[in-house]
């Protein structure tokens, strides 16, 4: 359980970070914003994408890929986190960052 909850404060932070740096432009509530969502999208992240790309990968055969759980688990915390920071990127397109 402390293991899952460091995945996605990690990942989510990381990604956001990433993302405040990359892109060059202001989000709603700046940095902080850009992590919090960036956990946040982790959490919603690995409750909805877990089961489709479990059934994805057995349907496919790609258990060479994706061999635990553990795998899976930080594949969907990534996907959910970069929609949600990119869905806050979209919302946030008339802030301007102060240099």
């Amino acid at each position: 359980m402390i293991e899952t909850l460091l995945i996605h404060v990690l990942v989510g932070s990381l990604l956001g970070v990433a993302f405040y740096f990359i892109m060059g432009r202001s989000f709603i509530g700046k940095i902080y914003g850009t992590l919090t969502i960036g956990i946040i999208g982790g959490i919603i992240g690995e409750f909805l994408f877990k089961v489709p790309i479990k059934w994805l990968r057995d349907y496919f055969h790609i258990g060479d890929y994706f061999h635990t759980h553990f795998e899976i688990e930080i594949f969907a915390v990534i996907l959910g986190s970069i929609i949600l920071i990119w869905i806050l990127y979209l919302v946030s397109a008339g802030i301007q960052r102060k240099q």
